[in-house]
């Protein structure tokens, strides 16, 4: 079942998808910082 629009932005439903899109953009940012640090290492070494 997928929320409405209306839903996403004003209902209760509004408050899981915007955690979850949170929670997802920052793990995307932690990962891409680990993942440009780890190919700095590397690219020292």
């Amino acid at each position: 079942m997928l929320p409405t629009l209306g839903g996403i932005f004003y209902g209760r439903d509004s408050q899981l998808f915007w955690a979850s899109f949170k929670k997802v953009t920052e793990e995307t940012v932690v990962g891409v910082h680990y993942f440009r640090r780890a190919q700095y290492r590397l690219s020292l070494a």
